[in-house]
């Protein structure tokens, strides 16, 4: 039996990661936040709602059941948590499309809306008491 050639081994034992996927930070933040109601503004000014996706290496962002936010959806009234006005500026079927990918160099912003990223390790302890809480 041969040995695999040393090309094989040496290259799988050296990965490099491309673009984004070098900043771990905004890696982990992104993984973080996938599944989550996301709004994106765009550089002629329209923002769009949907589900974030994934990401590519070159920060292009894939988003789900993406639809066009009215005017009065956005903004500042956002952050006060006017539940009532989701409920009545719901999208049309025709008007959502089933994904979108944003380019980086179309995109403005994009804000992940009700993300905990401290719920995993908030008033938790891996030990107590013997038990290990899993």
């Amino acid at each position: 039996m041969k040995p695999p050639p040393q090309t094989q081994s040496s290259a799988a034992g050296s990965l490099v990661f491309e673009g984004v996927y070098n900043n771990a930070r905004m890696l982990h933040f992104l993984t973080a936040v996938v599944g989550s109601t996301c709004d994106v503004r765009v550089k002629n000014g329209t923002a769009y709602e949907g589900i974030f996706k994934t990401l590519s290496s070159q920060c292009e962002l894939a988003v789900d059941a993406v639809h066009k936010r009215s005017d009065g959806d956005g903004g500042e009234e956002e952050e006060g948590g006017g539940g009532e006005d989701d409920q009545t500026s719901a999208p049309k079927m025709e008007e959502i499309t089933d994904t979108m990918i944003f380019s980086p160099t179309d995109l403005v912003t994009m804000t992940c809306r009700d993300v905990d990223l401290t719920f995993a390790v908030r008033g938790k302890r891996t030990h107590q008491r013997g038990n290990v809480n899993i």
